[in-house]
C-alpha cells in the first residue's frame, strides 16, 4: 500500500511541483523509495537499474529501486530526484563493502 502510494505521488509530481515549487527539492531528501530488498531509501542513495554497466558492478537489492519503480517514466523522475546513473567514489566504497560482507 505504501509503495503504491509513493508511485502515485511520483505520477502526480508535475502537478505537485506546480502547487509548491520547493516540493521537488524536499522530496529528493526523503526516504520513500522501496529497494528491491525491501529497505526504504532516498533517491540519491540508489542507482538506475537501466544502466547495464551498473548492473554488472552492483549486485544486490539495496542498490536499486523495487520493481514498482522501474517503469521508464518513474526512473527518469527518480534520476531528477538524484538517483545515480554512474558510479562515483562513494559508490565504489559501497561495492567494496558489499563484496566483503
Amino acid at each position: 500500500a505504501r509503495e503504491s502510494a509513493m508511485v502515485q505521488m511520483l505520477e502526480q509530481l508535475p502537478q505537485l511541483c506546480r502547487e509548491d515549487a520547493r516540493f521537488l527539492d524536499r522530496l529528493g531528501s526523503l526516504e520513500f523509495v522501496t529497494t528491491a530488498s525491501g529497505r526504504v531509501s532516498r533517491p540519491w542513495e540508489l542507482y538506475d537499474p537501466s544502466v547495464g554497466e551498473l548492473q554488472e558492478l552492483l549486485e544486490g537489492g539495496d542498490f536499486y529501486p523495487s520493481q514498482a519503480f522501474t517503469r521508464p517514466d518513474l526512473l527518469s523522475t527518480l534520476v531528477r530526484l538524484g538517483m545515480q546513473s554512474s558510479l562515483d567514489l562513494i559508490g565504489l566504497v559501497k561495492v567494496a563493502r558489499s563484496i566483503s560482507a
